[in-house]
C-alpha cells in the first residue's frame, strides 16, 4: 500500500510503481477528499484519524493479511497514526518518507511544519480559515469572493514551494498559483470544504507521533530529505529515538519530495524495501 501526500493523489505514485508491476501488486488509495475519493465527506473531526482508519478499512475490505506500507508526506502521518490505532495490524514493513514526527514548534522542538516559517505561515492560513468558514463555508467555490480564492492557492503555492529545493520547480509553483484554472486541474474544487477539514486539523490540533513510533514494531525505514523545508532533518532524526530499530536513511540537499528530486535514489530505497 502506498499512501499520497496532500494536494496530490493515489496517482502521483505511478512513474515509480510502474518499474516493480513484474513483481509486486499495489494497493494505491486516493486518501478521502482527493483524486477519485475527492466527493466523500468526513465522518471523523480530526483529518489525520479519518485517514487511518480508512486506510485500515481498505486493508479489511480486501481481506489482506501482510503486506508493506509506504507513506509520503501527509501519507505518512496517517501511515503512524494507523499503527496508533490499531489499523495496522496487517502491515510487515513500513517505510516513512519525509515527515516529522511534531507539526507544531515549541521551546523544546524547532522542527515542525515549515520550521522557521511556520508561524507566518499559519497566521495567514488561519485569517483565512477563519473567514471561509465564518461566511462562506456553505458555498460552491465559484461563488466565494474571488480574493479569499486567490489567497487560497496562493498560500497552496507557498506551501507546495516548500516542498522543492529546486528553484525552477518553486518559480513554476509560484507561476501556477495566479492560475486558478490550471490550479483546479490538480485540485478539484466541488468538495473544496474538504481541504479546510485538512488544513484545520493541522493548525490547531498539536499532532505528536513522536511516542506513536515506539509502536512500530515491524521493520522501519525512514527516507529523509536533507535539505528538506517542509520537515527540517533533525525533527526526523529524532524518530530513531524512539524506534531504535528504525534504518534512516538521509539523502544530502534534497528536499521534501524525494522521489521526484532523487528519483534514481529513491528507485533504489524503494527497490530494497520492497525486496525485504
Amino acid at each position: 500500500m502506498v499512501v499520497h501526500g496532500f494536494a496530490a493523489d493515489g496517482g502521483s505514485w505511478l512513474p515509480f510503481i510502474t518499474p516493480f508491476l513484474h513483481r509486486h501488486q499495489f494497493i494505491v488509495p486516493d486518501l478521502r477528499g482527493f483524486g477519485r475519493s475527492h466527493d466523500l465527506p468526513f465522518v471523523q473531526a480530526c483529518a489525520l484519524t479519518q485517514f487511518a482508519h480508512d486506510l485500515g478499512d481498505t486493508l479489511r475490505a480486501l481481506r489482506i493479511e501482510r503486506a508493506g506500507l509506504v507513506g509520503i508526506s501527509m501519507g505518512a502521518l496517517s501511515s503512524v497514526q494507523a499503527f496508533e490505532l490499531g489499523e495496522a495490524a496487517s502491515i510487515d514493513r513500513y517505510m516513512h518518507i519525509d515527515q516529522g514526527p511534531v507539526i507544531h514548534n515549541g521551546p523544546a522542538y524547532p522542527h515542525g511544519l515549515l520550521g522557521d516559517a511556520q508561524a507566518q505561515f499559519f497566521i495567514e492560513l488561519r485569517a483565512l480559515l477563519d473567514e471561509l468558514e465564518q461566511e462562506h463555508f456553505t458555498k460552491p467555490w465559484p461563488a466565494l469572493p474571488a480574493h479569499l480564492r486567490n489567497e487560497f492557492w496562493r498560500l497552496l503555492g507557498v506551501f507546495g514551494a516548500a516542498a522543492f529545493t529546486s528553484q525552477a520547480a518553486q518559480r513554476f509553483l509560484a507561476w501556477a498559483a495566479k492560475r486558478e484554472t490550471l490550479m483546479m486541474r490538480a485540485m478539484p474544487t466541488r468538495n473544496w470544504q474538504v481541504y479546510m477539514s485538512v488544513v484545520r486539523s493541522y493548525t490547531e490540533r498539536a499532532y505528536d507521533l513522536r511516542e506513536s513510533f515506539r509502536k512500530i514494531q515491524v521493520p522501519l525505514t525512514v527516507l529523509i530529505g536533507g535539505g528538506s523545508r517542509m520537515y527540517p532533518a533533525p525533527g526526523q532524526r529524532a524518530i530513531a529515538d524512539y524506534a531504535p530499530h528504525a534504518r534512516v536513511r538521509e539523502i544530502p540537499r534534497v528536499g521534501h519530495m524525494i522521489p521526484y528530486e532523487a528519483p534514481r535514489l529513491f528507485l533504489r530505497e524503494l527497490s530494497a524495501f520492497l525486496a525485504a
